[in-house]
């Protein structure tokens, strides 16, 4: 599991300047090192520049470019040990869209209106949690080669 500086790193993907500046303050306040990308763009130059982040967590809501099944690929295919989360304002997904964003890759969905401090505490434990299964399945994975 990659990290930079001994904290969990995130490369947060929001398309809206408020909402991604807003919640990168949040993820910086409980001690995670974040780097932010308004698009696909910037988000594989980051990548493609060597930034190895234990998250990324992808706004799906991107207009005229939305975080897709293959985009998702794309994000697993150049930080294949990131684990990706997904927020979505969407109040309900349909089982079709959900699969579409597992299939990507995607380890969780998130409802991006609940981002306030309490969720980004949850947030902190989850990625902990999760850190942790990643681990020891890449744990269990060398000592079976």
């Amino acid at each position: 599991m990659p990290k930079q500086n001994n904290k969990s790193s995130i490369l947060l993907i929001d398309d809206s300047e408020l909402s991604r500046e807003s919640l990168a303050e949040l993820l910086r306040q409980e001690d995670f090192e974040v780097r932010t990308a308004e698009g696909p763009e910037k988000t594989y130059q980051e990548l493609k520049a060597g930034f190895s982040p234990t998250f990324i967590f992808a706004d799906r809501e991107f207009p005229d470019q939305m975080i897709e099944d293959r985009a998702l690929i794309e994000l697993k295919r150049l930080a294949p040990e990131s684990l990706v989360i997904v927020f979505t304002r969407k109040t309900e997904l349909s089982w079709q869209d959900r699969y579409a964003i597992q299939a990507g890759g995607a380890v969780r969905i998130l409802d991006k209106k609940a981002m306030g401090k309490k969720r980004i505490a949850e947030i902190k434990t989850l990625t902990q949690e999760i850190g942790e299964l990643f681990e020891l399945r890449s744990a269990l994975r060398r000592a079976t080669e």
